[in-house]
């Protein structure tokens, strides 16, 4: 699925909602500010019709595209909650962690949510990963099990590091700084 549209798929968790005030003359109105999403930053504020008592927010499980139940909210930061200016507290639930619960106070018919998402895993960060778990698996056989490294494996780890380097980007920047100091 698009990066963007999974992002504010993600963002939505209000959506997944069952509220009694909510209707078609009374909807959850939602802002997605995408200013940072350069940054892999996403804002989103939605001010969501409720009633007075206890309240669950769930975020959404399920996202379109996606073959399995597991909706981003690792990716979830910043999340506020304000009535009439307030910010209420709210608690994530025990069991399951796409629930968010919290009590209405009186008076209140309407919630403000402020939440960001991060958009960081991309494929360089998996290509991180997939560099890094040899290596790891190495340096962990060597120190833990006593296992001897051979030239080979050298060999591998320095052309894994020389891949780092090269989706780094920042490389050229250094030769260039090098080059420089070396001239002075």
């Amino acid at each position: 699925m698009h990066f963007c549209s999974r992002s504010v798929m993600g963002l939505m968790f209000a959506a997944a909602l069952s509220l009694p005030a909510q209707t078609a003359s009374n909807p959850i109105h939602l802002t997605v500010d995408l200013t940072e999403a350069p940054r892999k930053i996403l804002h989103a504020r939605m001010t969501i019709p409720v009633s007075p008592g206890p309240l669950t927010l769930l975020y959404p499980k399920w996202i379109p595209g996606e073959h399995m139940p597991d909706g981003p909210i690792d990716d979830l930061a910043g999340l506020f909650i304000t009535a009439n200016g307030q910010q209420l507290s709210w608690m994530r639930d025990d069991v399951n962690m796409y629930a968010i619960h919290l009590t209405v106070p009186e008076g209140v018919t309407e919630l403000d949510v402020k939440d960001d998402f991060l958009a960081t895993a991309g494929a360089t960060n998996l290509l991180l990963v997939t560099f890094l778990l040899p290596v790891s698996s190495l340096v962990l056989g060597t120190f833990i099990l006593a296992e001897p490294i051979v030239p080979t494996e050298l060999l591998g780890m320095a052309l894994i590091g020389l891949g780092l380097v090269a989706i780094d980007g920042r490389w050229p920047q250094h030769v260039r700084a090098w080059m420089r100091g070396r001239e002075a």
